[in-house]
């Protein structure tokens, strides 16, 4: 609270080497005091910095360029923290041109979908099941040679961790995980994880709130 001018303007990276921990450590803290991010987390330090000058001013509005730079500040951190040693047994894993499946749900199935094209267009042949019926079946045909690759951001889902124990106790493919820098059930039951800075969207939260207000307009 007494150095909010100094967090204001500075990455996660740099406010975590101030305070002698990791990137990962620091976002755990942001999200464990309510934030939904890094993002979150310095707009409204400098919401609050401006309420202390009586200006006044809406916490819902970020100009462009704060959201430019911090969502390049996401991607550098993103590919900051990646493992060399994650990378080369995936790389490695890669040359015997195993079948990859995709799995991933809802907005993050558009991100699948460009990964699926990317590995395609490198000569893989890709399994991307887009509905749970679909996944349901594609499961039983995955081999111990096969790589699976799960994309959550939060990590908790109950349907990924269910596959990932069923292969697990049978076929046992490379089990590789996308996902926010927080601990989980997910990323704990994975070989290799990639670690992805972003900032979450609750659409739902906002569509209901959306709808509540239209309701006491009507009324």
């Amino acid at each position: 609270m007494k150095n909010l001018n100094e967090i204001k303007n500075k990455s996660i990276r740099e406010v975590a080497d101030d305070c002698f921990v990791s990137t990962t450590t620091f976002l755990r803290f942001v999200r464990k005091i309510g934030f939904s991010g890094y993002s979150e987390f310095t707009t409204v330090i400098k919401y609050t910095l401006l309420n202390q000058k009586e200006e006044k001013v809406s916490s819902f509005i970020i100009s462009q360029k704060d959201y430019r730079e911090e969502y390049l500040k996401n991607i550098n951190e993103s590919v900051r923290v990646i493992d060399k040693n994650s990378l080369i047994t995936v790389g490695e894993y890669l040359k015997k041109k195993p079948i990859i499946y995709l799995f991933a749900k809802r907005m993050n199935k558009q991100l699948m979908q460009y990964a699926k094209y990317l590995f395609v267009a490198g000569g893989f042949f890709v399994v991307f099941p887009e509905d749970q019926s679909m996944r349901m079946i594609v499961q039983k045909q995955i081999k111990s040679d096969d790589m699976v690759c799960i994309l959550t951001y939060q990590g908790k889902d109950e349907e990924w961790i269910q596959l990932m124990q069923r292969l697990k106790n049978t076929a046992h493919p490379l089990l590789v995980s996308i996902m926010g820098a927080d601990n989980n059930v997910v990323q704990n039951m994975s070989d290799v994880n990639f670690y992805v800075f972003t900032d979450e969207l609750f659409l739902i939260r906002w569509k209901l709130l959306l709808i509540f207000r239209c309701w006491q307009f009507s009324n």
